[in-house]
């Protein structure tokens, strides 16, 4: 996962910002209505401002009807219209493509914040300010006015570490480093824009775009200066001019960096508290609808259209002794129908068939294959249907599916122990160490369940020590972030708890975590 942090601020029970570190496996602890699933809202709502400029948003494209946000009125601190929702991610990225060499190194690492407030004059919410920081240091930001008719970028660090320099000696009547970017700032905008921002006053570069959220961030043409226009008459064909440097360089670092976060937000699947069980006559959807991943049926969805390879892998997780051992497994049944008033099953039941079996055989193949989606009781040796099993497995399943699908870098689950025994539990621990080894998966555990933190704990002890069971993946304490979320006088906090390399907890942890830790860590 890119996505390394996130600081939210006035954002529901959150008013100072409070800061959230992501890792591969990322747990949110807390009291009930504490705040926990606050951090999950916040990402859903970054999405939707991200992926649809949708800043006033109640139902939202990654859940189903029963995740509703309310709109902004209902998100911001105690309703406070004049509070302005801040939300900043910290992410690396691969280096983007520049050409223009106005930096002096790659960009590998970035933050953007993004600030939402309320516009009395739209009577609505709009971003109005994005800041971006390169490299661990502020760059620069895009802000827009209150009418959303007009948006600026209205800062740029010209002494940002990277920014490539012009020794004064290669230019006249220059005592200092001149910054390249402000060069072609300079020989490419009007004087006239640039009057204020010599008086010492805000630099204003207008762009094309009427809200402060960096779509393709372009400069408005008036602003192109006559030596710009003549620069761009003459300049060789596949050649950039000046004016398509400058362009493009403010569209890879702020467009750009926006466009990695918004794709790296749109990949991730939720699965909310409560799932729900497939009715007895089980129909799948036939189109992708990640929507439905809230209610745990796209998991459903995905079994039914699955091979079985992954089938096979479900249940080595689902009924393995070593693993969940729920005592079910997954069986997809594949069929075709026959008319019994039909000529082929006529043929069968009379055995004519045999008679022109290649002919038969033909008939056959063309019939639709269906499928059917059903569980094996291994107790008892039966196909049960989901609708008739435990509540436990039904709800612990679509976990299991979500974190074994390789379409699923960022899943992001409220309640994965939800009505399961401590002993599937501490095996789900198991599960999600076992799909983060190649580092391309991220899972945020909104969750009570210290038994599933006992079992990671357990994990990064036996790693220290070598004493790993078989088939067993590590795990370090720079792979888990362990979050927990209470209330405070000034609003929501979160504290990052820390963990030693020998899986025992480092500083001060919440009273009362651990009364089984005795068990699990001997």
């Amino acid at each position: 996962m890119i996505i390394k942090a996130l600081t939210i601020e006035n954002f529901k029970g959150i008013r100072e910002p409070v800061r959230v570190e992501f890792k591969p496996i990322t747990l949110l602890f807390g009291p009930n209505s504490a705040g926990k699933s606050t951090i999950v809202q916040a990402l859903h709502y970054a999405r939707e401002v991200l992926d649809r400029n949708n800043v006033d948003v109640d139902h939202v494209s990654s859940a189903d009807d029963s995740f509703d946000l309310g709109g902004f009125r209902n998100i911001v601190h105690k309703h406070d219209l004049n509070l302005p929702i801040k939300l900043k991610f910290e992410f690396s990225l691969s280096p983007l493509a520049d050409y223009t060499e106005f930096l002096t190194g790659t960009v590998d690492n970035a933050w953007i914040e993004y600030e939402i407030k309320w516009s009395n004059f739209l009577e609505a919410p709009l971003v109005t300010s994005t800041t971006v920081g390169l490299d661990g240091e502020y760059f620069g930001n895009i802000v827009c006015a209150e009418d959303g008719k007009r948006a600026n970028i209205s800062d740029i660090n010209f002494q940002h570490h990277l920014m490539a320099h012009i020794p004064p000696e290669l230019l006249d009547n220059v005592n200092n480093k001149t910054p390249v970017l402000f060069l072609f700032i300079v020989g490419s905008v009007k004087s006239g824009f640039l009057d204020a921002y010599n008086s010492g006053k805000i630099l204003e570069l207008y762009v094309n775009q009427t809200t402060a959220l960096p779509r393709f961030v372009s400069l408005n043409i008036e602003m192109r200066s006559e030596n710009a226009e003549e620069e761009d008459e003459s300049s060789y064909y596949g050649e950039p001019s000046n004016w398509e440097k400058l362009n493009d360089f403010l569209r890879i670092y702020f467009t750009d960096i926006t466009n990695v976060l918004r794709t790296e937000l749109k990949k991730f699947r939720y699965i909310g508290p409560i799932r729900k069980t497939p009715p007895r006559v089980y129909s799948p959807v036939r189109s992708e609808d990640e929507s439905r991943w809230s209610s745990g049926l796209a998991a459903w969805d995905l079994m039914y259209f699955s091979t079985p390879t992954f089938i096979d892998n479900i249940n080595s997780w689902i009924a393995g002794d070593n693993r969940l051992n729920t005592g079910y497994r997954v069986n997809l049944k594949r069929y075709k129908e026959l008319d019994i008033d039909g000529p082929i099953y006529r043929s069968i039941a009379t055995e004519t068939f045999l008679d022109d079996s290649d002919v038969m055989a033909g008939e056959l193949k063309m019939l639709p294959e269906k499928r059917r989606l059903c569980l094996i009781d291994e107790s008892r040796g039966i196909e049960v249907q989901p609708y008739d099993i435990g509540i436990g497995i039904s709800q612990v399943l679509p976990v299991v599916v979500a974190a074994i699908d390789k379409k699923s870098d960022f899943v992001i689950i409220e309640q994965p122990e939800l009505h399961i025994h401590p002993g599937l539990q501490v095996s789900l621990g198991d599960l999600f160490i076992s799909q983060i080894e190649d580092g391309n998966k991220t899972f945020i555990l909104e969750t009570h369940s210290e038994h599933l933190l006992l079992r990671l704990l357990r994990r990064i002890r036996e790693t220290h020590e070598d004493e790993l069971p078989p088939d067993i993946a590590s795990l370090s304490p720079e792979q888990v972030s362990v979050n927990y979320i209470e209330p405070s006088s000034d609003g929501l906090r979160v504290r990052q708890l820390m963990i030693s390399e020998d899986g025992d907890s480092l500083g001060s942890w919440p009273k009362g975590f651990f009364e089984e830790r005795t068990q699990e860590l001997l």
